[in-house]
């Protein structure tokens, strides 16, 4: 009890990392009574602040509507920004909402709204892909991945074209071979000096500007 109030004196002078574990307290129950209004409360002043960890806990509030409002498409743009931050639970809760059709209006609202404002999409996209081609948090889904790499890709991000150079070369028994597109997507790449792109190109003995 003694090491909450201190927490929460701490939370309370806006400490977002206090303020996130404050939430963690009401949420589990930890030297305070149980209340999820509460955690939620604590959870939105931190991610306020753009706290990572907070972001995923109040959008997952947001999510399933347990002790705050419910909406999908701010629980979503939650998970978008703590994701930008490089927070993998937030790529994981944007890939585990992404596997569920009802949520696809929120996401597209959501992604929009970032892209509107925020300045890594290709990042995130990349680490989406990234996230269904390991299976981390979610089913291994290869057509899943290479969906949001050609997103990634597109937008110039060097490690997707990479990825799909690399997958396009050889195909798999869900993503037929291209090796046209792939050579494309790997000397663009290397064009931006990624240098296992490079390594690749020269073994298969193609040519690249760099």
């Amino acid at each position: 009890m003694a090491e909450f109030q201190e927490l929460i004196k701490e939370a309370k002078r806006g400490n977002p990392a206090a303020q996130n574990e404050t939430g963690n307290c009401y949420l589990f129950g930890t030297g305070v009574a149980r209340d999820e209004k509460k955690a939620a409360k604590w959870f939105k002043k931190a991610a306020s602040s753009g706290y990572p960890a907070a972001l995923v806990n109040y959008g997952e509030r947001l999510l399933t509507g347990v002790g705050a409002k419910k909406s999908p498409e701010k629980a979503i743009y939650c998970f978008i920004q703590a994701a930008a931050s490089g927070n993998e639970d937030g790529v994981v809760m944007l890939a585990q909402c992404l596997q569920q059709e009802s949520l696809s209006e929120s996401i597209g609202n959501a992604f929009a709204k970032y892209r509107d404002t925020g300045s890594k999409y290709a990042f995130i996209c990349y680490k989406i892909g990234r996230c269904f081609e390991d299976g981390v948090g979610v089913d291994a889904d290869l057509s899943a991945a290479m969906i949001w790499y050609g997103s990634a890709a597109d937008e110039g991000y060097d490690e997707a074209q990479f990825r799909m150079g690399v997958i396009l070369l050889k195909g798999t028994d869900t993503v037929p071979e291209n090796k046209e597109v792939g050579i494309m997507r790997l000397k663009q790449a290397a064009a931006q000096k990624h240098a296992d792109a490079g390594r690749v190109l020269l073994a298969l003995g193609i040519s690249f500007d760099v």
